[in-house]
């Protein structure tokens, strides 16, 4: 069986898995996809593996080739019609009293499709918001409405730890998160230190919540690493002092001394 690699697309939570033929595409390329809604660029995230190792995925389909230059350029010019795009619809939107705002524009690598991703406390009626933009772009137009915690893994941006935040980066969905784990670490859920850029908990707080209850506080984790307490070995299994900071399975644990 042939080479697989594993991709993820832009707006995907998930890694998709699809069957390669050039042997020299590898991690950090970036690659042209085609899925049910068209064509697509897609990272690729996981380098090639023997093609029995992992699943297929369902809605993207085949890979169609590797990034050139001039893909780069016309993806350029994409992004200049995307913000546009975006800027333009939050004009005529407000002009026609409509309560949403527009997040995000995404346009298919061919530029003949728009999605126009928007949040609002209720639903609302954007029919004539789509036929002026349709007139306006020369495009066929999909309103998409989402959540806020949505808008903020789309928009990305950096954490209060100088990091980008995770929704917009390694997370794959959204764990759920509840009071009682930052209580557990010891934060007030009403401050403005529990919550993130979309205004609810933040998702760290999940991540580092396992490494609190295991040492009383002491101990958490950052971004998409876990940070637990090393132990010493014996009857009494006590904490020693020290961290160890894990990444992917493959890679060697680094580990810190707590003065």
């Amino acid at each position: 069986m042939g080479k697989q690699i594993g991709i993820k697309t832009q707006f995907s939570d998930g890694v998709f898995v699809l069957p390669v033929e050039d042997e020299t595409i590898s991690t950090r390329d970036r690659v042209l996809v085609e899925s049910d809604t068209g064509s697509e660029v897609a990272d690729v995230v996981i380098g090639q593996v023997e093609g029995s190792q992992l699943p297929f995925p369902g809605r993207v389909k085949r890979i169609l080739r590797r990034l050139g230059s001039q893909d780069e350029q016309w993806l350029a010019t994409l992004q200049d019609r995307e913000r546009e795009a975006m800027r333009y619809a939050r004009r005529k939107a407000r002009a026609l009293g409509l309560e949403m705002k527009v997040s995000k524009v995404s346009m298919d690598f061919d530029g003949e499709r728009g999605t126009f991703y928007f949040t609002a406390p209720q639903r609302v009626d954007f029919r004539e918001l789509v036929r002026i933009l349709a007139r306006k772009f020369h495009i066929r137009v999909e309103m998409r409405q989402i959540g806020v915690r949505d808008e903020a893994a789309l928009v990305s941006g950096l954490g209060p730890c100088g990091k980008t935040l995770c929704c917009g980066g390694h997370m794959e969905g959204f764990p759920p998160i509840n009071v009682k784990m930052a209580r557990d670490q010891g934060v007030e859920p009403n401050s403005s230190s529990a919550t993130g850029m979309c205004g609810r908990l933040k998702c760290c707080l999940r991540f580092e919540y396992e490494g609190y209850t295991e040492e009383s506080g002491k101990a958490g984790g950052c971004g998409g690493c876990s940070a637990k307490k090393a132990k010493k070995g014996g009857a009494d299994d006590q904490p020693d002092g020290r961290i160890v900071l894990r990444g992917p399975e493959s890679s060697p644990g680094s580990t810190l001394t707590m003065e």
